[in-house]
């Protein structure tokens, strides 16, 4: 959510001059005035909309835009680079990456997600890792790691207008394997206490 909330942010004045508010919704538990402060403490600015906590998972049920998979509290804690207090983590059903532009009546307009990339598989159901599953690249039509393709910011005021899906872009390769590397090191340290 990091990274995303920071780039809508950084367009909330061109989305509100459309008449388009700005709701960012996350699985993570308990409350959004939690979530904020773990937000404030990974480094993301102080947004400029509502983050909603939604545990229940009623905002994100449709299985056929939303990829889920259980995060464990236990795992995070001891792979978490971040400092602060954690007590309250709990286990909860993680929802990845998704962009949803809804109407005034509630109904969808567009949507982006891991699913819309060609995501075959799903976390809660096979056990699979969905962010090292490859899929075509939607320009390029080159094999690419799904887990390095994000909606391109710059693009929501028009994909909005527009009514169109929001444009793709891939994010550095050398960074996500950086990352990767990094979480298998952190697993095998904490396996080793």
């Amino acid at each position: 959510m990091q990274g995303t909330a920071d780039a809508v942010a950084a367009r909330a004045d061109a989305l509100r001059a459309q008449g388009v508010a700005i709701v960012a919704i996350t699985s993570e538990p308990p409350d959004a005035t939690r979530v904020m402060e773990r937000l404030l403490a990974r480094g993301v600015a102080d947004l400029e909309f509502p983050v909603v906590s939604d545990p229940d998972l009623r905002l994100c049920e449709d299985d056929g835009i939303f990829t889920k998979f259980l995060k464990t509290a236990s795992e995070y804690n001891q792979l978490t680079q971040y400092e602060g207090d954690r007590s309250d983590y709990v286990d909860y059903w993680m929802v990845q990456p998704a962009l949803v532009t809804v109407d005034a009546e509630g109904n969808v307009v567009n949507w982006w997600s891991w699913k819309a990339m060609g995501l075959r598989s799903d976390w809660a159901v096979a056990g699979a890792d969905p962010g090292r599953e490859t899929v075509p690249h939607p320009c390029s039509g080159q094999a690419v790691k799904l887990v390095t393709l994000r909606p391109v910011p710059e693009d929501l005021p028009a994909a909005i207008s527009d009514r169109r899906c929001v444009k793709v872009e891939q994010i550095g390769q050398v960074a996500v394997d950086q990352q990767l590397k990094q979480l298998s090191a952190l697993r095998e340290a904490a396996a080793g206490k």
